[in-house]
C-alpha cells in the first residue's frame, strides 16, 4: 500500500523533476514533494546555512512550476526565523508568504535565466547555498 500511496504523490510531478530530486536526495533530506495549483513544491529539512545566520540550518522550501524543466523555480523560502547574526533581514527578504499551511520568508533572489537544457534542480541549490554564503 505504501508504494501504491508513493505512486500516486509522483504522478504529477515532471519525470525530469523525479530523476533531479533523486540526485538531491544523496546530499539532502528531501519531504515528500506537495503538488499545489501549479508548482510543486519541494522542502529540504536541515538546509545548512552557515555563520552569518540566527540559526545554522532552516527548512527551505523551492516552488518548482510543473512545467519543469521548460520552466525553472525562482526564488526560495526559510523559515521565518532566519535573520543574519545582527538580526537584520537579508537583502531582499522581508516577504512573509504562506505555502503549503506553513509560513516563510521569501527570498526574492533571482539566477541567470533558465537554460532547461543545462541547468537543473541541483544547480539550483548551489545557486541557493552561494547566494546564502554571500549573506547580503
Amino acid at each position: 500500500m505504501q508504494f501504491h500511496l508513493e505512486l500516486l504523490a509522483n504522478m504529477s510531478i515532471p519525470p525530469r523533476l523525479q530523476t533531479d530530486l533523486a540526485s538531491i536526495r544523496t546530499s539532502f533530506d528531501v519531504a515528500e514533494p506537495i503538488t499545489d495549483g501549479s508548482f510543486v513544491n519541494i522542502i529540504i529539512r536541515g538546509f545548512p546555512l552557515g555563520s552569518g545566520y540566527s540559526k545554522t540550518a532552516t527548512d527551505l522550501l523551492i516552488r518548482v512550476p510543473l512545467s519543469y524543466p521548460s520552466t525553472g523555480p525562482d526564488m526560495f523560502w526559510t523559515e521565518p526565523e532566519v535573520r543574519l547574526a545582527s538580526g537584520q533581514e537579508p537583502a531582499a527578504a522581508s516577504t512573509m508568504e504562506t505555502h503549503i499551511d506553513r509560513n516563510w520568508r521569501r527570498f526574492s533572489w533571482h539566477r541567470k535565466p533558465w537554460d532547461s537544457a543545462r541547468d537543473n534542480m541541483m544547480g539550483f541549490v548551489e545557486f541557493i547555498r552561494h547566494r546564502l554564503e554571500m549573506k547580503q
